[in-house]
């Protein structure tokens, strides 16, 4: 068996690795989005902070010099529960319990299909063997997905408590079949918000849904913060989450991979939608829609309606509502019965820590 080597990339091998970590990518089974190039390059370049976060972008590479992993994570030294003070190890994408950044979702490592078990312990034997980290935070990890099963069952890193400090549901619906047999599927309260309604919704004048141009990114984002700010009174994205947000949708543009849909009557916007669809997979990133449009009618749960019947007759073979709720309710739960649980990974390793997070924990569960 070929021997793995791991090796650092800087700041310079992660600017141009665009192409070997695209292709990285594609013959993994990380996500396409969240754990792109595009993305998590965008994210760093965006948000870190210089001096304070330190950039430990590991590499696998075999004997021939072929790529056979990437583990982006980054170091930053924190001040938990107020007064542990830690160098906190964790993926780029997210400032785990700091500073809001735009977060990224459904993280892991990047491993090549045929050496993924493999690489991944190589990972984490090399992560082990370092001694710049406190804590080491895997942050969205698949419940059900190998490398939280490797960690949960071998405990890979020595002389470390090990706490799942969080979970939630990232919902997704299959739209592999067909879109009458979703909607028989609904509640008959949903059914109505996303379909049925829409026959009131064309009384009220001409009624279009479409996919925008993405020409002018800037006009799209600030038609996406106007609606937003009507409901939520404030925009979504402003700042470096703006810049970010700008950013990475040019680049997903170049590939024909951003969707910007806009529902309207009488040619005013009442909806839009900001996602991505990436390997036959829609990711609805947000939305906003207009705020005491009718009293019978939701034009953001319409607006769903017509967006998932495009997926179910499309290529698309899943609509993803990722993390998150609503204002006054779940409502990605009603609009889909499937999900998985993602988890954040605390692994810790100072002593003291260890000591007083066990005892955290106990008397949280008392």
């Amino acid at each position: 068996m070929d021997s793995i080597g791991i090796t650092e990339w800087g700041e310079q091998e992660f600017a141009g690795s665009r192409e070997a970590w695209t292709d990285l990518l594609e013959n993994s089974s990380a996500d396409r989005l969240f754990m792109s190039w595009e993305w998590l390059y965008t994210w760093w370049r965006t948000f870190a902070v210089p001096g304070e976060m330190k950039l430990r972008l590991f590499v696998a590479i075999d004997a021939d010099g072929r790529l056979l992993g990437i583990a982006p994570l980054y170091v930053s030294r924190t001040i938990t529960r107020r007064f542990l003070r830690t160098w906190r190890l964790q993926f780029i994408g997210n400032r785990w319990r700091g500073p809001s950044t735009m977060p990224t979702e459904l993280q892991d490592f990047i491993t090549r299909n045929s050496e993924s078990g493999r690489v991944t312990r190589e990972f984490l034997a090399y992560i082990n063997s370092r001694k710049d980290w406190d804590e080491f935070v895997l942050h969205g990890l698949n419940r059900a997905g190998s490398t939280c099963r490797l960690l949960e069952s071998e405990r890979p890193l020595a002389d470390c408590y090990y706490r799942n400090a969080e979970q939630a549901e990232s919902y997704y619906l299959d739209t592999t079949g067909s879109f009458k047999e979703y909607l028989e599927g609904l509640g008959k309260s949903t059914r109505l918000r996303i379909y049925n309604r829409r026959k009131l919704l064309n009384s009220l004048g001409e009624v279009k849904y479409e996919r925008l141009s993405t020409d002018n990114l800037d006009e799209l984002f600030e038609a996406l913060n106007y609606l937003h700010e009507m409901r939520w009174e404030s925009p979504v994205f402003e700042h470096n989450r703006l810049e970010f947000n700008q950013c990475v949708a040019s680049l997903f543009a170049e590939k024909n991979q951003l969707a910007f849909s806009q529902l309207s009557v009488d040619g005013v916007p009442v909806s839009i939608q900001y996602n991505f669809v990436v390997k036959e997979r829609e990711y609805n990133i947000q939305g906003g829609f207009k705020e005491g449009f009718h009293r019978k009618i939701s034009p953001g749960y319409l607006h769903f309606g017509y967006a998932i019947e495009q997926a179910f007759s499309g290529t698309t073979m899943a609509y993803d509502f990722l993390v998150g709720k609503g204002k006054h309710m779940q409502y990605k739960a009603n609009l889909t019965k499937t999900s998985l649980t993602v988890v954040d990974i605390q692994i810790i390793r100072p002593w003291i820590h260890r000591m007083l997070y066990r005892l955290y924990d106990r008397f949280r569960v008392i």
